[in-house]
């Protein structure tokens, strides 16, 4: 499968079991220019999803869209590009512990009134 230049890829994260998944039983290319991966992240929510499985990938998604941009997201190929089998991974983090703080402090202070 070959990603042409400027192509883009919009995948839907619902759960880690139910979630878009190119699988390529070749070589995803993704050595054009300004390929494109897109998804909206839920933060409250992480966790891992597969969206595309490969035997062999060359190149990788030179822009992140969506909220895939935001430092706390990862974007990880499981191999190397011209090396055998993989993945690409989105890996969304758990929140923060000073997001848990705030959020604590809000729905306290709501019930305090």
């Amino acid at each position: 499968m070959q990603f042409g230049v400027g192509a883009s890829y919009e995948t839907e994260l619902l759960s880690p079991n139910f979630s878009d998944r190119i699988i390529v039983n070749g070589t995803l290319d993704l050595s054009a220019v300004n390929d494109r991966l897109d998804a909206a992240v839920n933060f409250l929510q992480p966790q891992q999803y597969v969206v595309a499985q490969y035997q062999n990938r060359l190149g990788q998604f030179d822009v992140l869209g969506g909220n895939l941009a935001d430092p706390r997201v990862q974007v990880v190929y499981t191999s190397a590009p011209n090396s055998g089998p993989g993945q690409v991974i989105i890996i969304v983090p758990e929140p923060g512990t000073l997001a848990l703080v705030l959020v604590g402090a809000i729905t306290w202070r709501r019930r305090v009134r």
